[in-house]
């Protein structure tokens, strides 16, 4: 919805000058109101007014709540994982994914040593890799937040995406997660 008005009085010499602002935003479960307003003018013009009202509606049947509320988890849940993903600069990750596959594909003499016993150890070795990896460049990005503030602000710890006590939780879950997965479970070593 879009309503303006104009009373203008000033002559195309003179610059205009805009000025933006929110007048008001509500957050509440269900409704999100946004209310912009533009102004524009000099000694010479009156008003130039715009207002930008944006307005969901509360759902008015508990199905449909339900079903709202569900699709707001699993945004938020995306939302996270696509943090994560960031968190765990993925560049570096790559880089060992394609080396450890690379190195494990030297012992295949033929074609038929390719088996599904094959695969289950290239994930047995790709999984502690992965989590040595996402260990490493959270460290990275946990000691470097003021330099990464600066530099990458699109990181997640340095944008705020990512809190830095959800960082440091990573970082510490995947540095005690290592040791499980890399040592079989065995009586005997514990």
């Amino acid at each position: 919805m879009v309503f303006s008005s104009c009373a203008s009085k000033a002559s195309h010499y003179h610059r205009k000058t805009q000025i933006e602002y929110n007048l008001l935003r509500l957050q509440q479960p269900g409704l999100n109101h946004h209310y912009k307003c533009n102004e524009g003018g000099s000694i010479y013009q009156e008003c130039n007014r715009k207002y930008v009202a944006k307005a969901i509606p509360k759902p008015s049947f508990d199905s449909e709540f339900h079903a709202s509320n569900s699709q707001n988890i699993l945004d938020s849940i995306k939302n996270f994982l696509v943090t994560l993903y960031w968190f765990c600069y993925p560049y570096s990750m790559i880089g060992r994914t394609l080396s450890t596959i690379s190195a494990s594909l030297l012992v295949v003499e033929k074609l038929s040593d390719i088996s599904p016993l094959f695969f289950i150890g290239l994930v047995q070795v790709l999984i502690p890799h992965l989590f040595m990896d996402l260990y490493i460049n959270g460290v990275n990005q946990v000691f470097d937040l003021e330099i990464d503030k600066i530099n990458k602000p699109y990181l997640p710890l340095a944008s705020g995406k990512l809190s830095f006590t959800t960082g440091v939780f990573i970082v510490a879950s995947s540095a005690i997660l290592v040791p499980y997965i890399f040592i079989p479970f065995n009586n005997n070593i514990f």
